[in-house]
């Protein structure tokens, strides 16, 4: 699999003339035999940790096939949105605990009330992507900060007790921000009606940004299965 760390003049050409380097920048390489007059390349973000870097809380990296087969057809923004608010590799873990305020994003080994720090940096984040464009987002399950509606909701900072299952905090401020955008986790593009029904809309929120219809002929690529 091949990495590239975008230069301001690859961003530019990726992503139109008025992009900016966001820290922590990568574009996935695609097939060169792809033809953007015909076939829009969709613009996905996706969680850092599923097979780009090794910035899992554990310091560990997630290898998810499907993800490292879908970078070859698309162009990927990996983020962690962890990372982006100052916590290090490895850190102590973090959860989400619902009050009566509402649901709060905690470090119980440090006390940390780490919220506001995560929804700031989610409103730069996704406002930085809307600038350019995105058409889905494939995030980590079970996350606090990207679990797309499999992260525990626990009733306290310390214990085993959770109240339900829900979006982690990035997870639900991308969902808010891009309502149309595609949206899944590694584990549920494991299931190929999934994928297939994720990859479709993909394109067909590719070809929409572009101002265009996907091309009569296009089909589900073979490659992911």
């Amino acid at each position: 699999m091949l990495l590239l760390r975008a230069s301001r003049r690859e961003v530019s050409r990726n992503l139109g003339p008025s992009a900016v380097l966001h820290p922590g920048f990568f574009l996935r390489a695609h097939p060169h035999t792809i033809d953007p007059m015909r076939l829009p390349t969709p613009i996905v973000v996706a969680s850092r940790c599923l097979g780009f870097d090794t910035c899992r809380y554990d310091g560990d990296i997630v290898r998810a096939d499907v993800v490292s087969r879908l970078a070859g057809h698309v162009r990927v923004i990996p983020v962690c949105p962890e990372l982006e608010i100052g916590l290090g590799v490895p850190r102590p873990a973090i959860r989400l605990v619902r009050d009566a305020s509402g649901d709060r994003l905690i470090q119980p080994e440090t006390g940390r009330d780490l919220t506001d720090d995560m929804n700031a940096f989610a409103a730069r984040f996704l406002e930085w992507i809307a600038e350019r464009g995105v058409d889905g987002f494939i995030l980590k399950s079970h996350s606090p900060s990207c679990g797309g509606g499999d992260a525990k909701v626990f009733t306290g900072v310390t214990g085993d007790a959770f109240a339900e299952l829900d979006e982690g905090l990035f997870a639900r401020a991308a969902r808010a921000r891009f309502p149309d955008a595609a949206m899944e986790d590694e584990a549920r593009l494991a299931d190929a009606v999934t994928r297939h029904e994720f990859v479709t809309a993909l394109y067909e929120n590719a070809a929409r940004r572009l101002g265009r219809k996907l091309p009569k002929d296009w089909h589900y690529p073979a490659a992911l299965g």
